[in-house]
């Protein structure tokens, strides 16, 4: 009598629901150093060294609140996948500029200063980020959020 074995493979994700593939993101070290080096030549010499930082990690969630493409937190970084495959890299950049800034040191204001304030030089940074990482290769206009300081 022969014996038959039957093996059964299952992908991880079959069981696991949708997910966004790793390679939608480009390396987050890479994108440190890219950051850094559009800080640095833009005026934030003291942005030089924000590479070499402990990176924050970097999760993919299938939607934000309030529609928002990344959010940003000292240590954590989220990604939205419901943006375009093509906008994520600038979206990377842009969390990326925050956590620069706050590691760094980057932002010059005397305590007490508002917290519009505080928000608004951040984003202004990271605008600043944004906008040239959307211009490296294939051009992204669409990709550039248009904020309000709120």
């Amino acid at each position: 009598m022969k014996k038959i074995i039957f093996t059964l493979a299952l992908l991880p994700t079959a069981c696991a629901g949708p997910q966004v593939a790793a390679h939608d993101l480009p390396d987050v070290k890479v994108m440190m150093g890219r950051v850094e080096q559009i800080l640095v030549s833009n005026g934030y010499p003291d942005a030089y060294g924000y590479a070499r930082t402990a990176a924050p990690t970097v999760e993919i969630a299938p939607q934000l609140p309030k529609r928002h493409w990344g959010e940003y937190i000292p240590g954590e970084i989220k990604i939205s996948a419901a943006q375009p495959d093509g906008c994520k890299p600038v979206t990377l950049a842009h969390e990326l500029a925050h956590d620069a800034t706050i590691k760094m040191n980057l932002i010059d204001v005397i305590r007490g200063a508002p917290a519009w304030f505080v928000k608004a030089e951040l984003e202004k940074i990271s605008a600043l980020v944004e906008s040239h990482v959307a211009s490296d290769g294939v051009w992204l206009p669409n990709c550039i959020m248009r904020r309000e300081a709120k």
